[in-house]
């Protein structure tokens, strides 16, 4: 008998979340982010401007919007575009490439993970950018200095260090005009600065008043770099035990998103969670021994998420960014593979089976 047999005869009173009602109210949502007049895939990403809690464009329209509905059809199984509308989103996505330089926002904080979700969403729809990755190009000659050169101290964005590697090794992947030899490069470099004691990333710069953030980082550098290059996880246990560490009450901390749930009560934290899990399911697989520790965790952010994503009118509070409610509905493929019992209806995609593909 499996663990989460176990676990399933044990907690059979705990609540079970029905996927089909959920799914419908997703189903009905997406098509109102539409922006009227425009072709099919123009996807505004927030309500209002104000709303925009990480991408501010002015007209509430990015690369986030399109590339995250495709995501969230995706995940519920719902992709399911013939080749002329695939063409229609791919042009909604292409029409934020820079020409010059292949990427698809021009913001120093947000452009390598911008364009490695774009490129990713494409390869969902079987379609690629319309140029060349150029400025990619020029950082991957110099890796080794370009990855020293990343913010690794904390405090600081979501969108540093590790999860610009991660981005931009993902992007390459995809593309794949890039050697293997040059991914071995990057994997050694990181061999060398991950921290044992945490398992996390980088070696002798973590503080542990920040630990949320190394996790966070420890999510994107397993997820797009070891998890696509089958390198082996070192370290595993100790992952387990940082991640384990950033938790109130069964649910994963972080300031960023914190801060979007003090300014909205009731939304869920979804991507810290996403990050988490995804971290105690690839570490657990390595350190076996460490499996039930996992689905505990699961099981616990289980009972705090699940009634929020059954209750339509609590859902709905995380519907004001398409990409917040992307980090959201990520949770539910982890959750269903570390505690199947959990979750009733349809089989959900988990877009990191795909390999290279970021989110």
């Amino acid at each position: 008998m499996t663990e989460n047999h176990v676990y399933q005869r044990q907690n059979s009173s705990r609540f079970i979340l029905d996927l089909e009602p959920l799914a419908k109210q997703i189903a009905d949502w997406m098509p109102t982010r539409q922006i009227k007049g425009e072709p099919l895939g123009v996807i505004s990403q927030v309500d209002n401007k104000e709303d925009n809690i990480m991408y501010p464009y002015e007209t509430g329209m990015s690369v986030f919007g399109p590339v995250s509905q495709i995501y969230i059809k995706y995940i519920l199984d719902m992709l399911d575009f013939d080749d002329k509308t695939k063409d229609l989103w791919a042009d909604a996505i292409n029409r934020f490439q820079d020409p010059k330089t292949g990427l698809y926002c021009d913001n120093d904080t947000d452009m390598y993970i911008a364009t490695a979700d774009a490129v990713g969403a494409l390869e969902l729809i079987e379609r690629k950018p319309k140029y060349p990755l150029s400025a990619l190009h020029e950082t991957r000659a110099k890796i080794e200095d370009w990855l020293e050169s990343r913010i690794w101290v904390a405090p600081f964005k979501p969108m540093h260090a590790g999860v610009d590697a991660g981005a931009l090794v993902s992007a390459l992947m995809l593309e794949g005009h890039t050697p293997m030899s040059w991914f071995h490069r990057v994997v050694e470099w990181f061999d060398k600065e991950q921290d044992p004691y945490t398992g996390l990333w980088r070696k002798g710069l973590i503080d542990a008043k920040y630990l949320s953030k190394y996790h966070r980082l420890g999510f994107h550098i397993l997820a797009f770099i070891y998890e696509p290059l089958k390198q082996p996880v070192r370290y595993a246990s100790n992952i387990i035990d940082s991640v384990l560490r950033v938790r109130t009450n069964g649910e994963f901390y972080d300031a960023w998103e914190d801060g979007v749930a003090a300014q909205r009560p009731g939304v869920i934290k979804g991507w810290i969670c996403y990050d988490g899990l995804y971290c105690l399911s690839r570490a657990s697989r390595v350190a076996q021994d460490r499996r039930s520790d996992a689905i505990e965790a699961a099981e616990k952010l289980a009972d705090l998420v699940l009634p929020k994503f059954a209750d339509p009118s609590q859902f709905s509070k995380n519907l004001f960014d398409t990409f917040y409610a992307l980090g959201c509905v990520n949770v539910l493929p982890m959750l269903q593979e570390l505690v199947p019992h959990r979750l009733k209806g349809r089989r959900l995609k988990n877009i990191l089976d795909r390999t290279g593909v970021f989110m």
